[in-house]
Formats: structure tokens, sequence, C-alpha cells
């Protein structure tokens, strides 16, 4: 479809900085029926953000067959629904899973948002047209023998009866067990998503008791090589680092929730924030930026490399004040410093509000 849609390039279509591609009017209704822009990003052939025209209605139950047949999905692709959400503002944010031949794929997600019955936009990152084989060339307990070698604990909490018999109790379950319990997934080699190499993996839990540590380890379905892992024990405000656009490599403050980061600290007065319009105008609308092991340096969107230099150069700026001139914050009392990207569309400024 990329292909189609830059063969058309006599249309004047918009290609802006940060390597995108954004389609307005015609141009997007005739890709997207019903759409008003389009944008894609780096050379991905899924559309990372559309909105749609005012007048379009689709009822919730037909979004997910409207969703397969406007997108073009390939055939081995779907899109499973895995959450549904209404905010105080009405909005129904909706988000599914991508599969391939069954298979997830993690980070894979698309988000729909829609009031009344009439679908706002979409957003999100897909990574089609994935080719690999799907076919496991080591079993289950091989993968977690590799897990174990790789974290190299002396002792697994499934290995004390004490802590058996009290995640049967917490979860009121009398099959609960730490044990992993491993599951087939598609992933990225290293979570390197700017320039993804997908494998299939053992994905599994291992929680280990000493020295202490819970990991989500991935562990490569054909090789037995742990490819990618993540910490599950974090803590807020925890240290991380990101590529900035224009100040190289920082360290930054990020909040550590639900086995991930995202651009909020505490530390700093009444805390600093960063969060993603989405090429909205509407405050309330607005997301967090998130990562997965708290390294920022393979943003998806590309663009958004520019929330990591908000968030560090808002830290800068509060440090600033504070070792300088002894003022909590910009106004002496802690003033919360809030940095909103991505705002309105072509907008090509920044300004304080």
């Amino acid at each position: 479809m990329r292909k189609i849609i830059l063969s058309i390039a006599c249309f004047n279509l918009s290609l802006v900085a940060f390597s995108q591609l954004i389609l307005h009017g015609n141009q997007a209704n005739s890709v997207v029926e019903g759409a008003v822009m389009i944008r894609y990003d780096d050379d991905r052939t899924f559309p990372d953000y559309i909105l749609f025209d005012s007048q379009l209605v689709i009822e919730s139950s037909e979004a997910l067959p409207w969703i397969k047949k406007h997108l073009n999905l390939p055939s081995n692709e779907s899109l499973v629904l895995i959450n549904i959400e209404k905010d105080k503002l009405g909005i129904e944010h909706r988000t599914f899973q991508h599969k391939c031949n069954g298979i997830p794929v993690p980070f894979s997600t698309y988000k729909l948002h829609a009031r009344n019955n009439r679908i706002l936009s979409m957003n999100g990152q897909l990574f089609t047209g994935i080719d690999i084989n799907e076919h496991a060339s080591i079993p289950a307990e091989a993968a977690i023998v590799s897990a174990k070698s790789f974290v190299g604990a002396s002792t697994y909490k499934w290995e004390i009866p004490t802590e058996e018999k009290f995640i049967k109790w917490r979860n009121k379950d009398v099959k609960a067990t730490y044990y992993p319990n491993p599951e087939l997934v598609i992933i990225s080699k290293n979570g390197n998503y700017k320039n993804p190499d997908f494998t299939l993996c053992w994905k599994m839990e291992i929680y280990a008791h000493q020295p202490m540590s819970k990991q989500v380890i991935y562990v490569d379905a054909h090789t037995s090589e742990v490819v990618w892992h993540e910490d599950e024990i974090c803590h807020a405000d925890s240290p991380g680092n990101a590529s900035t656009a224009y100040s190289g490599t920082r360290n930054i403050v990020s909040d550590s929730f639900g086995g991930g980061f995202r651009l909020r600290e505490s530390g700093r007065g009444d805390g600093i924030e960063t969060y993603d319009l989405n090429q909205s105008t509407n405050y309330g609308s607005a997301v967090d930026f998130t990562d997965a092991d708290n390294n920022w340096n393979s943003p998806v969107p590309a663009n958004d490399q520019y929330a990591f230099d908000a968030h560090w150069g808002a830290e800068m700026t509060y440090d600033y004040y504070m070792n300088v001139h002894g003022r909590n914050s910009i106004d002496g009392n802690g003033f919360a410093l809030l940095s909103f990207i991505h705002y309105d569309v072509n907008y090509a400024n920044a300004f304080w509000n």
C-alpha cells in the first residue's frame, strides 16, 4: 500500500520532517474511506494515525470488521480486541492486539477512539508483513532452562513451598504457581523496533528468590538464545537515558508503571511530565509516551524523539532555578512543568501557554 501512495507523489503530498508522510482530504479518503488525514511514519506501511470526517458514523460492533476491511491487513494477520475504556469526556478507547497467524506481536497494537458510535481517530503502531518461521524448534521446557541460565539465580520462587502456598492463597487459585508458563510471541530482537528484526520467542516470567529479581524473558524459539528481557521490579522515579534530537544521549528520570515506563517524574517540585497530543489541540486527550526498558533510544514513531528533548529540557530548567537561584521550579513553589508534544497538524513551532 505504501508503494501505491508514494507513486502518486504528483498529487502534492505533504512530506514533512522526521520522515513523515501526511495525506489530507481526498488523498486520505482514497486510502481509508472517511479519513480526512492519515500519517505514516518512517518506512512503515501501516498508518500510525488516522483522523476521520466528523460525519462518519460506525456502530461499535462493526468497528473491527471495518478496520480489517479498510486497512487491508494481510490475510494471515488479525487484530483482537483486548481492552475497552471510557474516559471522562465520554470517549471510548478500544485497544486491539496485533497477531500473526494467531501468535501475538507484543508492542504492535492499535487504538480506536469513538464517541456516540462515531469514530474520531485511530492511532498506534502495527508491524505488518512479518515473515518468519512460526513453528518452534525447541520445546517450552528447553526455553525455561535457557531463561534460568540467563538469570543465574541460586533459588527461584517456585522452588520454595511456602512461596507456592502464598501465590495460591493470594490468587485464590489452587493451581496458581510461580513456575514459568511460556507462551509463543513474535518480537524484535533486543527490543529494537526502529529497525525491527522479528523472531519467534518463548515469553515467560522468571521470579528469582536469591538474588531477587523478576523478569520477563524472551527466548528465541529456534536458537534457545535470550534475545530480550524486561525487568519487572522497578521503582517510581527511575533513572533512565534518552537519545535526544538536539542534545545527544542524556540521563532522564521517568516513572515506572505496569511493567513499563512513562515520561513523568515526581522528584522535582510538583512533577515534570511530558505528554503526546497526537496532533490534537485538546489537552484532555493527551496520552503518555511509554518505553519498555527505560532506555529511550528507539522512538516509535521516530518523531517522538523530540519528546525526550522536552522532558530532559524541563528537568534541566528545574535544576537551573533550584541550583542557581534556590527556587523550587519557576514560581518558587514547585510549579509542575508539563510538556505537550505533537500539537495540531504541521504546527512547526513551540510556545509557552
